[in-house]
């Protein structure tokens, strides 16, 4: 009697955690089998909540950071990346997801901290299909910085699939650019044309004209402001570039310095928006907005960076 008792109770016990597993599954593949990328961050963290302990937990906290990597919100998405590596320091993705945190700093002006993550992630994995991302983003970091010959130094080390020896090729291409071999950087275009000709670097090669990038700050097509017959300064609307938006003003800066070494007029204004403060970098100042549509392709094929005209005063 005691033992049929027993067994009773063991067999209940194991009814009861398949069916608690199953729940698990269910709620998490429901939030998996979200394709709207706000509402799966929302289900996943809802499953995370509800499940802590499960099996399939892991997975979701990756997801939730790479959604937001995937909108673009880089600061979301570097403390989602921080909170799968506080739980998973060591499991199989933490070295991509230190390369994910990397871009994520890059993106947002901070280099220093953007190395030291590219730096931690080829430490926990140096020869995973992954670990070129993090090789790119070093020295990405450097291109970013405007040391172009300790950029193409580190690129020329790089060797990855086709769709990432395309961008490889083209940041190579920009360093010569940058360094003045048009000879070079001549050479990696046509290589680029022959080897990826439907790519995306290869139709931004195709608009850079060699002879602008000879052009100096001074160059940049900036006139005075006009006088009217008082002597008084005029007040007309101008049209600019905006390359760049931080919550930081020194990121703002420090953005806008690079710029400047490459012999761009960049300056940064401040705006509120809400109840937040933004920096934002500009390129130029001109008279039509047609002089700054000119200048943003310009900019967006040799510096590969997102572009955005706006009127300022």
């Amino acid at each position: 009697m005691k033992r049929s008792f027993f067994l009773v109770v063991i067999f209940i016990g194991v009814v009861s955690v398949c069916c608690a597993q199953d729940g698990e599954k269910v709620l998490f593949e429901r939030a998996f089998q979200e394709t709207d990328i706000c509402s799966s961050a929302i289900k996943l963290q809802e499953a995370i909540d509800t499940c802590p302990q499960s099996v399939y937990s892991q997975e979701a906290l990756w997801m939730i950071a790479e959604n937001s990597y995937l909108k673009g919100d880089f600061k979301k998405a570097q403390k989602e990346f921080e909170k799968y590596l506080e739980k998973y320091p060591r499991e199989k993705k933490a070295g991509f997801a230190w390369s994910r945190i990397g871009y994520c700093f890059l993106m947002q002006g901070e280099y220093d901290n953007a190395s030291q993550a590219f730096r931690r992630s080829l430490l926990l994995d140096p020869w995973s299909e992954e670990s070129i991302l993090a090789k790119k983003g070093a020295a990405d970091v450097f291109f970013a910085e405007g040391n172009f010959k300790k950029a193409l130094a580190e690129y020329k080390k790089i060797s990855g699939p086709d769709i990432l020896n395309a961008n490889i090729l083209y940041r190579i291409s920009l360093c010569w650019l940058n360094i003045r071999n048009t000879k070079e950087f001549t050479r990696i275009k046509s290589e680029v044309l022959k080897k990826y000709p439907l790519s995306i670097e290869a139709s931004l090669l195709k608009k850079i004209d060699i002879l602008k990038t000879e052009e100096s700050a001074s160059a940049e097509t900036i006139q005075s402001m006009p006088i009217n017959s008082s002597g008084n300064t005029v007040t007309v609307k101008k049209w600019a570039v905006q390359v760049g938006s931080f919550t930081k003003e020194e990121n703002a800066r420090n953005f806008s310095r690079v710029l400047l070494k490459k012999k761009y007029f960049s300056w940064v204004e401040q705006v509120k928006i809400g109840n937040g403060i933004f920096y934002r970098v500009f390129i130029g100042k001109f008279n039509t907005e047609e002089e700054a549509k000119k200048k943003a392709e310009e900019i967006k094929s040799k510096e590969d960076l997102p572009t955005r005209i706006t009127e300022v005063g």
